[in-house]
């Protein structure tokens, strides 16, 4: 066996390396296929952000669609999309909180409203890590 370390390319800076262990009889290419169409199809939003000032998207699932009305696709073009999407009454609290996680490197619990693409108002629940940088 050896050890192949798949490099996928991210949005923006971010790139994800694979550690896998190769067995002559497994397909790697289908492997990824099937993880990413894991990833694609889970009924919540995975994503990640860079520490600026819009929280740029850098990866976002599908599943954004179906909770924002907006694709991913739309977010990776339009770095302010989220913090439009905000509800205003909750912009203050959601980047204070932000703030927070980003300056003390803390996990983000909160729950605040979004306006979505059809005009309606939707509660999440957010929940996110710091990564860290390991250089």
């Amino acid at each position: 066996m050896e050890k192949i370390t798949v490099t996928l390319p991210g949005k923006g800076l971010r790139e994800t390396n694979l550690n896998i262990i190769n067995d002559k009889n497994v397909d790697i290419d289908a492997g990824l296929r099937a993880v990413k169409n894991f990833f694609q199809n889970l009924p919540i939003v995975i994503y990640s952000a860079l520490p600026d000032e819009h929280s740029t998207t850098i990866l976002v699932t599908d599943a954004i669609k179906n909770i924002t009305g907006y694709a991913a696709e739309e977010f990776y073009k339009k770095p302010e999309l989220w913090e439009e999407i905000i509800y205003d009454g909750d912009k203050n609290s959601v980047w204070k909180a932000i703030e927070r996680h980003r300056k003390d490197k803390v996990p983000l619990k909160m729950n605040y409203r979004i306006v979505t693409k059809a005009g309606d108002i939707k509660w999440l629940k957010d929940e996110a890590i710091p990564v860290l940088d390991q250089s």
